[in-house]
């Protein structure tokens, strides 16, 4: 197979990075040799599309990426988001209530667009 005709997508924690949270030299280079052979190298990652960016120093992402556990689709070539699923306001403000009912604290990730908004990947 042609890498021209292929496309990897790697995690990161626990897969891509290594025990200090690194891409290993050895990887490093197939990503590149990869890349090189016409290959598409992205990640699916539950981290948000700039967080993941700054552990990957030096690493080309030429795929599309999946972030945000999925709620997103980053394109890091074109600096954009492809996709991104949002939840309204007013689900947003039933699921905090109701997790204050089961001591839970809830998190959100927002910056998507210019306009504050919540992504989550799903509620099920």
């Amino acid at each position: 197979m042609k890498c021209s005709d292929a496309a990897l997508f790697s995690d990161l924690d626990g897969t891509l990075f290594n025990c200090r949270g690194e891409v290993s030299i050895n990887n490093r280079n197939a990503i590149e040799d990869f890349i090189a052979q016409g290959g598409m190298f992205g990640i699916a990652t539950g981290r948000a599309s700039q967080n993941a960016l700054q552990h990957l120093p030096g690493i080309s992402i030429n795929a599309p990426s999946i972030v945000f556990n999925g709620a997103a689709v980053y394109d890091y070539v074109n600096k954009r988001y492809i996709l991104a699923n949002y939840l309204d306001a007013e689900s947003l403000r039933s699921m905090y209530l109701a997790s204050g009912s089961m001591s839970v604290v809830p998190g959100t990730m927002s910056n998507l667009s210019s306009r504050p908004r919540f992504a989550m990947s799903s509620l099920a």
